[in-house]
């Protein structure tokens, strides 16, 4: 729940914090980074990946996730958005825990193949294009 602290939420004013543990037991957290135009913001999911991959880390466990508006406890779980979970796929193994945190005695554990059941793959990539 620290890494939605790091959040920098001006435009939407909700705060998202995640935090991927490398193979390796690193930890990687960030958080949302919200832009005027939005197209160029990030979610916090996608930061701590490129972050953790812009480290030579390749190997990831687990995921966890939380977030809500800035300026009180969320109302409900945060999961991460299509265009995160279709990054993360890319580069996370199909069976990684991803655990939505409202608090932090309230958290829903999913594999990132529950998350995105009809996910697209390129063919010839190490993922394949149906479910187990």
């Amino acid at each position: 729940m620290e890494a939605s602290c790091c959040g920098m939420a001006e435009t939407l004013r909700e705060r998202v914090g995640a935090a991927l543990l490398g193979g390796d037991g690193r930890l990687y957290c960030a958080g949302n980074i919200e832009c005027w135009g939005q197209t160029p913001s990030i979610c916090a999911e996608r930061t701590a990946l490129f972050k953790a991959l812009s480290e030579l880390c390749t190997d990831f466990a687990a995921l966890a996730v939380c977030g809500g508006p800035a300026d009180r406890e969320p109302e409900d779980f945060c999961t991460p958005c299509g265009v995160c979970r279709q990054v993360l796929l890319q580069f996370c193994p199909l069976d990684m825990p991803v655990l939505c945190v409202k608090r932090p005695q309230e958290v829903r554990e999913y594999t990132l193949a529950q998350l995105l059941p009809d996910y697209w793959t390129r063919p010839g990539t190490s993922q394949q294009g149906e479910h187990p």
